[in-house]
């Protein structure tokens, strides 16, 4: 009798068994003891950066040593700084700025899976004095009036539709600005296989000044990329290297151009350390 029952409760819960193990959210734990690597491992072919001391995918990018921080510490003196850093991908260079002595960092970041990987980064190196913030920076600006002793936007500017309005809320808030972006040049553009993303060049007027700037399309396989960290438009504006030199200048900004390379991979680059 006791056999007979045992089996037919065997049968009665097999099937549910099988949707069990069919549906087991296997993908959602970490297997083994904790680690740094178990985290890294949470967003695998996702990494732009390289991690220190951990293996990453496809991570090519040595963020985390970056000569244009370096350049900017130089001639800005990070140590005792409020920073507010815009697009912080993966907080390689909120790391570089911990570690520079930065006083605070405030770190605003619009995409979310950036956002989360920056989480991670802060907990794997130890970061405490960065605050890591989700959300749009450019509302950050309309909602908060605070100033910094620097700000810093690289890899940025260029996945903005309006550039201008970026660093003029830039120039508000700090006297010390850091960019690096990619800026327009035909010459250099007309040379590349994927000149067809590019419009052709328009004037554009802002508070008065005129700019040369166009528009910038993304290519698909960037777009359906999980690891995917452009802008939140279709488009994007690139400025021509005068245009961003001459915003500042106009604000009344020293300039020290660094970096400046028309044959970069991703298209014309420059680093720019504006101060007044």
């Amino acid at each position: 009798m006791h056999n007979r029952i045992a089996a037919k409760a065997r049968s009665f819960a097999e099937p549910f068994l099988r949707l069990s193990r069919a549906n087991k959210p296997s993908g959602q734990f970490a297997s083994g003891p904790p680690s740094a690597q178990n985290v890294a491992d949470i967003f695998t072919g996702e990494w732009s950066s390289k991690l220190p001391g951990l293996s990453v995918m496809p991570g090519h990018a040595d963020l985390f040593h970056d000569d244009r921080i370096k350049w900017m510490d130089k001639l800005f003196e990070i140590k005792g700084k409020s920073v507010l850093e815009l697009g912080p991908l993966e907080g390689a260079h909120t790391k570089m700025m911990t570690d520079f002595g930065a006083a605070s960092i405030t770190a605003v970041e619009g995409n979310q899976r950036a956002f989360l990987k920056c989480l991670c980064v802060k907990e794997l190196y130890g970061m405490r004095d960065a605050q890591i913030l989700l959300g749009d920076f450019m509302r950050f600006f309309e909602s908060s009036s605070q100033r910094f002793d620097i700000i810093v936007a690289s890899g940025v500017l260029y996945h903005l539709s309006n550039p201008l309005d970026l660093l003029e809320n830039m120039t508000v808030a700090a006297d010390r600005v850091f960019v690096w972006t990619h800026y327009y040049d035909g010459d250099a553009i007309n040379r590349r296989r994927d000149k067809n993303l590019f419009g052709s060049p328009q004037q554009i007027e802002h508070h008065g000044s005129p700019y040369t700037a166009v528009s910038k399309a993304y290519a698909s396989r960037a777009i359906k990329w999980s690891g995917f960290s452009g802008g939140m438009d279709q488009t994007a504006t690139w400025l021509t290297r005068d245009s961003l030199v001459g915003f500042f200048k106009n604000r009344g900004f020293s300039v020290k151009i660094g970096f400046d390379d028309a044959d970069h991979l991703n298209g014309p680059a420059i680093a720019i350390c504006a101060s007044r």
